[in-house]
């Protein structure tokens, strides 16, 4: 926790961005999945994270219930 003080990021956030670095996007299923983090967990995370503009979320399809992260 210390060292993430310094980068203005919350538990969870580092994980997701290493994961994103090396999927070039993915759904948040994956994401939770290859993070082993909870779905609900991981809203709360990512909602923190397109605040930030960390990341950026783009339906899939016209289909509003998939996302994809970016």
């Amino acid at each position: 926790m210390e060292q993430l003080k310094d980068t203005g990021l919350t538990l969870g956030q580092p994980k997701v961005l290493d994961y994103l670095k090396e999927h070039d996007g993915a759904s948040q299923k994956e994401i939770a999945a290859g993070c082993l983090i909870e779905a609900g967990s991981l809203t709360s995370i990512l909602n923190r994270m397109e605040e930030k503009d960390l990341i950026e979320r783009k339906m899939l399809n016209g289909n509003r219930h998939t996302f994809h992260i970016l």
